[in-house]
């Protein structure tokens, strides 16, 4: 008799209880005892660990039966490719947006959640969506990643059919990447093409505006006097050229709207190292000065551009964990007699108003940021982003798509260009970027090990900072999540980032 013995871990999660698969690469978010939903999500997987080999483009096409073998055979002729291929590319955001469909259904249901069930193993390795051959070329460890899911799968259903009594709803979540992929290329190829049409175009321009320009300096050099050095014509001749070109480059700008994109920064240094009179958490800079918040009920000291020493703006009783300045006013969230309380000051420090956030969990160290004029603060037991206007009145909350972290000093947020945000969270490694009036991610990324403070650089880069034995700096790509540059052994250590 064979015994099979299957691992499952459990953890509580926000109200509900997870299960990981013994491989850890399967989540079975379990559902409400009265939920007759079960979502899937099997191709957003991210994890490609080394154990688990690569799936191969294509199958081996076998004429005799006309069918297709999926093995350790990597079959390269047009043949396997054409009848035999494999999908390897996986789906973008699906398990966030998953987990976003059952926390809106359980907000529509009165606390019903669904059951949800993510597998976080690459496609390149297995792809839970096909038949088990093609899905895992025969490589036994994906096979057991497959049956997991699928096991998880089998759970819901029975659990959320109530023993066979009732019809269960069940939504697989898939998304487009190939296509977008392909229309993206198209895209590429249409801009690249108009690119080079407005190339010539100005080349066009710059040729017939210099032949006119340079016919009418000939007949004038004709008419010099003779004593004039040719060297001094030469001179002459090509300021006027470079006046033209520059002209040219101006209007084929104007014209045409294009506009380079900033460069990356080349180098990372120490300009200043100011002795703050405690520690601190968070520091914002505005007008050339850089205004910080303290902790230890020390409030908010301020650094004049290229002042080696601070000065105390306002005294507080808070621990302040964040700060920003806004139009003219400096925003704190600080925890004060157990509770995370908002404050407004003028730049003089000056209180104007003040208000209790909601997150009563004052344990945890807490972010906000303020995006559209509006202020968006981290609700991590709600496992949310709460929006108030400038003045402390409640407006929206916001699910988070991804599971933010509960403990100290695990969050992060800056704002981003588009009505967005970008989050970091340094125990689940994961930085993403969320519209605030959609809710939706827009990328996530999960290659920064321990993320923490970051902050925006020309509405084209975000400068992410990790810390451990040493401070790192890593620049990602705002619109995509790619990693661009990575500075490494960066001066001490730092957890928030601000840009002068």
């Amino acid at each position: 008799m064979h015994l099979l013995l299957i691992l499952v871990f459990v953890m509580s999660v926000q109200g509900y209880e997870t299960q990981l698969s013994a491989s850890g690469m399967v989540r079975y978010e379990v559902g409400h005892v009265d939920s007759d939903v079960v979502i899937t999500a099997g191709h957003s997987g991210y994890k490609k660990p080394a154990v688990y080999g690569e799936r191969y483009g294509n199958g081996c096409y076998i004429s005799a039966n006309d069918t297709c073998a999926y093995n350790s055979i990597n079959c390269t002729d047009t043949t396997s490719k054409d009848k035999c291929g494999t999908r390897v590319i996986a789906d973008v955001n699906t398990s966030s947006l998953a987990k976003l469909l059952a926390h809106r259904i359980k907000l529509r249901m009165n606390g019903v959640r669904p059951h949800v069930i993510i597998c976080d193993l690459h496609r390149s390795r297995v792809d839970v969506n096909r038949e088990v051959n093609e899905a895992t070329f025969g490589m036994s460890n994906a096979k057991i990643v497959y049956d997991e899911y699928h096991n998880f799968i089998n759970a819901a259903i029975v659990s959320s059919s109530n023993g066979g009594s009732r019809n269960v709803f069940y939504i697989d979540i898939h998304g487009q990447i190939e296509a977008i992929k392909n229309k993206y290329e198209q895209l590429e190829l249409e801009v690249l093409t108009s690119r080079k049409k407005a190339e010539d175009e100005m080349i066009e321009y710059h040729e017939k505006c210099l032949g006119v320009k340079l016919n009418f300096f000939d007949n004038i050099e004709t008419r010099r006097e003779t004593k004039v050095k040719g060297s001094d014509m030469v001179s002459e001749r090509r300021e006027i050229e470079l006046s033209l070109i520059s002209k040219g480059r101006q209007r084929f700008t104007l014209e045409h709207g294009l506009s380079s994109i900033p460069p990356l920064p080349q180098s990372i240094e120490l300009l200043r190292d100011v002795k703050m009179s405690d520690f601190c958490f968070s520091a914002h800079a505005c007008n050339n000065k850089t205004y910080v918040g303290l902790g230890d009920s020390k409030g908010i000291e301020v650094i004049e551009e290229g002042e080696e020493r601070n000065q105390t703006l306002v005294t507080l009783h808070d621990c302040i964990d964040d700060i920003a300045v806004h139009n003219d006013k400096i925003y704190t969230l600080g925890c004060h007699d157990n509770l995370f309380t908002m404050r407004v000051f003028d730049l003089d420090g000056t209180l104007k108003h003040s208000w209790v956030h909601a997150d009563d969990d004052n344990s945890m160290r807490n972010q906000f940021t303020i995006v559209d004029n509006r202020i968006a603060i981290l609700h991590r037991k709600n496992q949310s982003l709460l929006l108030y206007t400038l003045t402390g009145e409640k407006m929206n909350e916001l699910p988070s798509p991804v599971e933010l972290s509960t403990e100290d000093s695990g969050t992060y947020i800056c704002t981003a260009p588009n009505h967005s945000v970008i989050i970091s969270d340094r125990l689940n490694d994961t930085v993403f970027r969320l519209g605030v009036s959609s809710g939706d991610v827009m990328w996530e990324n999960h290659k920064i090990v321990g993320p923490r403070g970051l902050t925006c650089y020309k509405d084209e880069y975000v400068l992410v900072s990790h810390r451990s034995t040493r401070t790192e700096i890593y620049i990602l790509n705002l619109f995509t999540g790619e990693k661009k540059l990575h500075y490494y052994n960066i001066f001490g250590k730092m957890s928030c980032l601000t840009l002068l």
